[in-house]
């Protein structure tokens, strides 16, 4: 392993096989394993951990400061962002710190383009996030889920194991597991 220090305050730790593409931010106080592939323009701030075998498309930013009322804009501070192995985040995915806990990332997941995963959510494994998805803070997603594209979740929501949310749909309520939901607005149009 390399270790880099800066401003002689945390290390940042860089495991073995990891490709870093141009004009990438690699905060102190970061630990990456192995095999990650970063592209250009990716952000890593100080707090985040990321495991093995990870793909980064531009303009992805690990670890950015929460996006909540609760949060003391004039002392910046970053929770912790875990993601364990084998996710693929494409471009402009944000996934954000931690107020109390940690923002976790298990295994096996697809975030595509504009993914936004918000404060203490838990993400287990083998979810696909479809492009411009947007958790609040402290929501759950069991494995096996689906996030629709343009799907907004409200904050402290669960979402079950192998349920779908459809498209465009907004969330404020719980889902069970092995669940469809849709957005009940298109049930006004027909087109026949």
């Amino acid at each position: 392993n390399k270790e880099f220090l800066s401003n002689n305050i945390k290390k940042t730790i860089v495991g073995d096989n990891n490709v870093i593409g141009d004009n990438n931010i690699i905060y102190d106080d970061v630990i990456i394993g192995n095999d990650n592939i970063f592209h250009e323009n990716v952000i890593i701030y100080p707090g985040s951990n990321i495991g093995n075998n990870n793909i980064f498309l531009r303009g992805t930013i690990i670890g950015d400061i929460p996006n909540s009322v609760d949060y003391d804009y004039t002392k910046i501070k970053f929770g912790k962002v875990i993601i364990k192995n084998n996710n693929v985040f494409h471009r402009n995915c944000i996934v954000h710190s931690s107020l109390e806990d940690s923002t976790e990332i298990v295994s096996n997941n697809i975030f595509l383009d504009d993914v936004n995963i918000g404060h203490d959510s838990k993400i287990c494994d083998n979810i696909n996030f479809y492009p411009r998805s947007i958790l609040a803070g402290y929501v759950k997603v069991h494995s096996y889920a689906g996030i629709g594209m343009n799907s907004s979740i409200h904050q402290r929501i669960v979402i079950g194991e192998y349920s779908f949310i459809g498209m465009n749909n907004p969330v404020t309520k719980n889902v069970f597991p092995f669940f469809i939901t849709k957005n009940v607005n298109l049930d006004f149009f027909s087109f026949e």
